[in-house]
């Protein structure tokens, strides 16, 4: 009988079980509206959340799935964030501001469209919608803390999803 994790317990074995497929089941506290890509699982010890990801394959995740309790299937991942992935990022959103800047003042071709990416704020966001620079700042001051060089955030790329009865 394969095991299945509850937030609280995936999150306190989550670095062995980086690249495996599991099985977690807990209540979804929030749905990304922006795209459905994303939503979170409550823990019940803290305030921390489990991030799942839409896999390949799937429906995006929508907004009414928010209080319902979930079953997952879905293979763990990894994102270490350390200097030089905040340093990256920083770049990234001064890019951004600096495009946003020149479309405003100017009308866009017929036509043109501007892509949108997964970039590293997206990548790193934890469900919290917050400034991007103090972002940053939180995460160094995490690192910091964690003495090591990095620190590290696990999601789960969902292939099965079913809502509990």
């Amino acid at each position: 009988c394969e095991k299945i994790y509850s937030p609280d317990s995936f999150l306190e074995n989550a670095e062995t079980l980086v690249a495996n497929d599991i099985r977690i089941e807990g209540s979804v506290s929030h749905v990304c509206e922006h795209g459905g890509e994303r939503m979170f699982l409550a823990c019940e010890e803290s305030e921390d959340r489990v991030k799942i990801l839409v896999g390949e394959g799937m429906q995006t995740f929508n907004t009414d799935m928010e209080g319902n309790d979930v079953y997952i299937k879905g293979v763990v991942e990894e994102l270490r964030i350390d200097e030089e992935y905040l340093q990256e990022w920083q770049v990234e959103i001064d890019i951004e501001l600096a495009e946003q800047d020149h479309a405003e003042g100017e009308e866009h071709a017929e036509g043109e469209e501007h892509e949108h990416s997964e970039g590293l704020g997206e990548a790193a966001d934890q469900g919290s919608h917050t400034d991007p620079y103090q972002q940053i700042e939180d995460f160094r001051k995490m690192i910091a803390e964690s003495g090591k060089d990095h620190i590290s955030f696990y999601s789960i790329v969902a292939h099965e999803l079913k809502i509990k009865e």
